[in-house]
């Protein structure tokens, strides 16, 4: 994936989404993982403009989030 870093509106809202999702998903006491995290995007971003920009960066650090900085991301 190609991810536009230098876009900070993208970046920020990506960080967000995916704090809001893994936290969301957590306080529910459902099971945080990454289907689990792209089906809350999917309802979160629909609509927003630059949805699958701002979705692949709130993957991309959810991700990081649910396997651990160590872990590689693929």
């Amino acid at each position: 994936m190609v991810f536009n870093w230098d876009d900070e509106a993208e970046t920020k809202a990506g960080y967000t989404a995916a704090i809001e999702a893994v936290l969301g998903l957590a306080a529910q006491k459902m099971p945080v993982t990454e289907k689990a995290v792209e089906e809350w995007l999917d309802v979160s971003l629909s609509g927003i403009d630059e949805h699958k920009h701002i979705r692949r960066h709130a993957m991309a650090v959810a991700m990081r989030m649910i396997r651990g900085p160590m872990h590689p991301p693929n």
